[in-house]
């Protein structure tokens, strides 16, 4: 992505938004990343959920919920909206559609260039995903925990297209050790 972007990123709990900022910024401070890439961190905007580039960009983490007031991305992840222990609350997932609708939508920056990717485990019909395939054009990859016939996937890339296959019974199934 480019040092010049805006992202936001919204994770279920709010303490794993912040890790993966701070992971993001201990990247950028490693010497292998400052000799590829010119951008460096400003000193004007650092915090726990949110830094800024010497190029303008940022990256802001929140909660799902959270605030995003004031806060334009070109890009916008949303990684586990609601806890799978809250799936069957139909108010915990109607307050995270509206919150999509109602806030994060309104963040991108440019809606025909700015991508939102959601990334989850489908937990009830009217989830996240659910209740945005109803009205929205989405390109959507989905990856059963087990393959259910054989699969072959290509994703587009800025490097070009990448070809995945799994035989049927192929699984991403963690184990209790993980």
């Amino acid at each position: 992505m480019s040092p010049r972007r805006k992202s936001s990123a919204s994770h279920t709990p709010k303490e794993f938004a912040e890790k993966l900022v701070r992971d993001c910024r201990a990247i950028m401070m490693c010497p292998w990343y400052m000799r590829f890439f010119r951008t460096r961190l400003s000193p004007q905007k650092q915090s726990v959920q949110e830094f800024v580039t010497t190029a303008q960009g940022h990256r802001l983490s929140t909660s799902v919920g959270g605030v995003l007031t004031g806060r334009g991305a070109d890009y916008i992840i949303i990684d586990d909206p609601v806890k799978p222990t809250d799936a069957l609350s139909d108010s915990i997932r109607k307050a995270a559609n509206d919150w999509y609708d109602n806030t994060l939508f309104t963040r991108l920056n440019d809606k025909r260039t700015g991508r939102i990717m959601i990334i989850m485990q489908r937990l009830h019909e009217d989830d996240l995903v659910g209740h945005l395939l109803e009205r929205e054009g989405w390109e959507v990859l989905s990856f059963p925990a087990i393959a259910e016939q054989d699969e072959t996937f290509i994703v587009k890339t800025a490097f070009g297209s990448r070809k995945f296959t799994r035989n049927l019974g192929e699984g991403f199934i963690l184990t209790g050790s993980r």
